[in-house]
């Protein structure tokens, strides 16, 4: 479930379109921008994605099963992005040193923070809270991580 303004979120489905905003239309909820950050890109981290903006400022152009993504909900409508896609059927993710936004790509409701990032040297997890100033909170080892959620 979404709220009004910043989300953070994942796409727990492989959808079947590749390309924003296609990829996250619903018709129902609207959003605006999507904010992500790359570990990989040692220039600029954080890739976008406005409406509002001419697609050659768009450095964004895709949200993938594995990535953890802020979205700025502009109407809330029903609260869900009701996607269709289909469940992966095993992914694999490359921590870096540092931050990461990562995705919880199963609908799998009994995976722990602990075994999740088991065998890891994740310190940390962040979790959103509409209610947090920064919209975040720590959560620890025994939180259990949910489909949508971005971390």
């Amino acid at each position: 479930m979404v709220v009004r303004g910043w989300n953070l979120i994942s796409v727990p489905l492989n959808l079947p379109s590749l390309a924003l905003p296609a990829q996250l239309l619903d018709g129902d909820t609207y959003w605006d921008r999507i904010m992500w950050y790359d570990s990989t890109d040692t220039v600029d981290h954080w890739k976008q994605f406005n409406t509002g903006w001419a697609s050659s400022l768009n450095d964004l152009d895709r949200i993938e099963t594995t990535m953890g993504f802020w979205i700025n909900v502009t109407d809330v409508g029903d609260g869900y992005l009701n996607l269709s896609g289909t469940v992966p059927s095993s992914t694999q993710m490359q921590l870096r040193a540092g931050w990461n936004m990562v995705g919880y790509p199963t609908l799998a409701t009994n995976m722990t923070i602990a075994i999740a990032f088991w065998g890891t040297s994740v310190n940390i997890v962040e979790v959103f809270d509409a209610s947090s100033p920064y919209r975040t909170k720590t959560v620890g080892p025994g939180y259990v991580m949910k489909p949508g959620e971005g971390y």
